[in-house]
C-alpha cells in the first residue's frame, strides 16, 4: 500500500477513533440527563421527592396556621382543623413526584425541540381538593351558648331580662330548661298575687288576691280582717266561723239588738257597695296589666269572696268552694293566655333585636348564609326562653342542633368557598423566558445536535470503515483499522470518564455546605446525575473496547490460519 493511502488510513483512523469517543458522550447524555425517568429515579434516590414533601407539607402548614389565625369567626365558632394532619394529608409523596416527573419531561421535550413553548405548572387540584375535603362540617364545632351570650337578650323596657347564667341552665338539661322558662314567666307576673306552675301555666292565690282589696264597709259597719279571709277560706268551719263574726261586727255596730232579718238586710247593702269597690280597686290595679277578659274573671272571683263574707243566702261553704274553684279557674286560664300572648310579642322583639345585633357585629366576617344560620340559632334559643309551645327540653335540643348542624356547615361551605377562590388549579412555575431567549435557543440546538448525533456519529463510524475498505480494498484492514479505533476510542472515553467524574462530582459536592436542607438534596441529586452520566459513558467506552479488542483478535486468528477468505 502506498504512503499516501497509508497516510489516508491513519486519518480515517483517528477520525474514527474521534467518532467513537463522541458517539459515547453523545449516547450516555441521552441515556441519562435526557431520559425523564433516569432523572426522576435519581431525584428519588437522592430524598429530593421527600425534601420537597416536607416543605410543601411545611409551606402548606404555615398556610394554613396562618388562615385560621386570621380567620375572624364570631365567639363560640371555632375550626378543629390541625395543620399538620391537614398538610400530610393534602401533599403526599406520589403527589410530588408526580408533578416532579411532569416538568421534567416538559423540560426535557422544550430543550429537544420537541414543543415550541415551555409550560412549568403544578397541577394544584388534587392539594385544594384534599383541603376542601378536609374542612367539612366536621372541622367546624358551635358553642350554642357562647355564641348566644355575645348577645343582649334583655329587652329595653326591663320586661324581659336573659342573664349568661340562664343561657347556659336552658341549654343543660329539662330541669335547667324548665327552670329558667319558669324564672323569667315570673319576671311578667311580679305585680300580681299569682305563681308559675311546673306546666308553666298560671295559679291563683285566691286568698292573697283578696287580701289585696280594702273590703272594710263604707259604713265602718265591718272590718275583714286577712286572717278572716284566711278562715273563710279554710274549711266550712271556718267559713260559718268568719261569716257568723261579720253579723256578730253588725250587731255590735248598731245601739239595740237588730232582728236576724236586719241583719241579712245590711249585710245585702254591705255586698253591693264592697263589690262596687272592690271593682274600682281591681281596674285600677289590674286594668293596665291584664285583659279586658281577665279584669272581669277577677272581679268575678273578688265578688264570689265577698259574696262568701256578705251574702246571706250563700250559707254552705260547699256552694261558695264551687263557685270560688269555678271563678278561679277561669280567671287562670284567660290569666295564662295573656301571658302566653304578651311572651309571644317579646319573642318577636327579641328576636328582631338579636338579629340586629347580630348582622351589626357580624356582616363584614361571615357570609349571608352563615349569618343567617347565626340568626336562627339565636331565635331557637330566644323561642326555648319564651315560645309557650316550646315547653319540651328534647324539642327545643332537636331544633338547636339542627341550628348548629346547619351553622357548621354554612361555615365549611363558606371556607371552601374561600380556598377554592383563593387556589388555582393550576400554579405557573415561570413561562417567561424572554430574557433568556439567546441561551434557551443555543441549549435548544445543542441538545438537538446531541439527538442528531446520537444517529449520525455511529453512521459516521460505518462511513469512515467503508473509505477505508475502498482506500485499502482489504476486508482485513478494514476491520483491523476499526477494531484500533474502537479500543483507542473506548480507551480514550473511558480514561477522560474516570478523570472528569471525580473532578466534576467533587466540585458539585464541595460547592455544598452551608445551605438549606432542599439545596443540599438538590446538590446531592446533580452529582449523583453526573456519576451516572460518566459511569454510563466509562461503560460504554469499555465495551466499545472490548469490542475493539474481539475485533482485532479476530482479525489476527484469522490471519494466523493463512487460510482466510477475506482478501489481503
Amino acid at each position: 500500500m502506498s504512503t499516501i493511502k497509508t497516510i489516508g488510513v491513519v486519518l480515517l483512523a483517528v477520525l474514527m477513533t474521534t467518532t467513537v469517543v463522541g458517539a459515547s458522550a453523545v449516547v450516555a447524555v441521552d441515556r441519562t440527563i435526557l431520559d425523564a425517568d433516569k432523572v426522576s429515579t435519581t431525584f428519588e434516590n437522592e430524598g429530593i421527592q421527600e425534601e420537597m414533601t416536607a416543605r410543601a407539607r411545611e409551606q402548606v402548614e404555615t398556610e394554613v396556621n396562618n388562615s385560621l389565625q386570621g380567620e375572624e369567626l364570631p365567639p363560640g365558632i371555632s375550626i378543629d382543623a390541625n395543620s399538620e394532619t391537614v398538610a400530610r394529608q393534602a401533599i403526599t409523596e406520589s403527589y410530588v413526584n408526580g408533578q416532579l416527573t411532569r416538568n421534567i419531561e416538559a423540560i426535557i421535550a422544550f430543550l429537544e425541540g420537541d414543543t415550541e413553548n415551555l409550560t412549568l405548572q403544578m397541577n394544584t387540584e388534587p392539594v385544594k381538593q384534599s383541603l376542601i375535603d378536609q374542612f367539612d362540617e366536621e372541622a367546624v364545632t358551635v358553642d350554642t351558648v357562647t355564641l348566644t351570650q355575645q348577645r343582649d337578650l334583655s329587652t329595653a323596657d326591663g320586661s324581659i331580662e336573659i342573664t349568661d347564667t340562664m343561657v347556659r341552665r336552658l341549654n343543660e338539661d329539662q330541669a335547667g330548661y324548665t327552670s329558667v322558662r319558669r324564672d323569667l314567666r315570673a319576671q311578667q307576673v311580679t305585680d300580681l298575687p299569682i305563681r308559675i306552675r311546673q306546666d308553666e301555666s298560671v295559679a291563683v292565690n285566691t286568698v292573697e288576691l283578696a287580701t289585696a282589696i280594702d273590703l272594710q264597709s263604707a259604713q265602718g259597719d265591718i272590718d275583714v280582717s286577712d286572717r278572716m279571709i284566711e278562715d273563710l277560706n279554710r274549711d266550712a268551719a271556718g267559713y260559718s266561723s268568719t261569716r257568723s263574726d261579720i253579723r256578730q261586727q253588725i250587731q255590735s255596730a248598731s245601739s239595740r239588738e237588730l232582728s236576724s232579718t236586719e241583719i241579712d238586710q245590711r249585710l245585702r247593702l254591705i255586698n253591693e257597695q264592697a263589690k262596687a269597690d272592690a271593682a274600682e280597686q281591681a281596674r285600677a290595679e289590674y286594668g293596665d296589666q291584664v285583659s279586658e277578659e281577665s279584669l272581669q274573671n277577677i272581679i268575678a272571683l273578688q265578688n264570689t269572696v265577698i259574696d262568701g263574707l256578705t251574702d246571706p243566702d250563700l250559707d254552705s261553704f260547699e256552694a261558695y268552694a264551687d263557685r270560688r274553684d269555678s271563678d278561679k279557674r277561669a280567671l287562670e286560664e284567660s290569666l295564662t293566655a295573656d301571658l302566653n300572648q304578651r311572651l309571644r310579642e317579646i319573642s318577636a322583639d327579641v328576636q328582631a333585636d338579636a338579629a340586629a345585633q347580630a348582622e351589626t357585629q357580624y356582616s363584614d366576617q361571615v357570609g349571608n348564609e352563615t349569618l343567617q344560620a347565626i340568626v336562627d340559632l339565636q331565635s331557637t334559643v330566644i323561642r326555648g326562653f319564651i315560645d309557650p309551645d316550646l315547653t319540651e327540653y328534647s324539642a327545643y335540643e332537636s331544633q338547636r342542633d339542627a341550628n348548629e348542624t346547619a351553622l357548621e356547615s354554612a361555615i365549611a361551605s363558606e371556607i371552601q368557598q374561600r380556598i377554592d377562590g383563593q387556589v388555582d388549579d393550576q400554579i405557573s412555575l415561570g413561562n417567561d423566558l424572554d430574557e433568556n431567549t439567546g441561551q434557551l435557543e443555543t441549549v435548544q440546538s445543542g441538545l438537538g445536535l446531541i439527538g442528531t448525533l446520537v444517529f449520525v456519529l455511529p453512521l459516521l463510524f460505518l462511513g469512515l470503515a467503508a473509505l477505508v475498505y475502498a482506500v485499502t480494498r482489504s476486508i482485513r484492514r478494514t476491520v483491523s483499522t476499526a477494531g484500533y479505533s474502537l479500543l483507542v476510542g473506548g480507551g480514550i472515553g473511558a480514561v477522560l470518564g474516570f478523570v472528569l467524574v471525580g473532578r466534576v462530582v467533587g466540585a458539585l459536592e464541595s460547592s455544598g455546605g452551608g445551605g438549606s436542607a432542599a439545596e443540599e438534596a438538590f446538590i446531592d441529586a446533580f452529582a449523583a446525575l453526573a456519576r451516572t452520566l460518566f459511569n454510563a459513558h466509562i461503560t460504554q467506552s469499555a465495551v466499545l473496547a472490548v469490542l475493539g479488542v474481539i475485533l482485532i483478535v479476530g482479525v489476527y486468528v484469522e490471519s494466523r490460519r493463512g487460510s482466510s477468505p477475506v482478501r489481503e
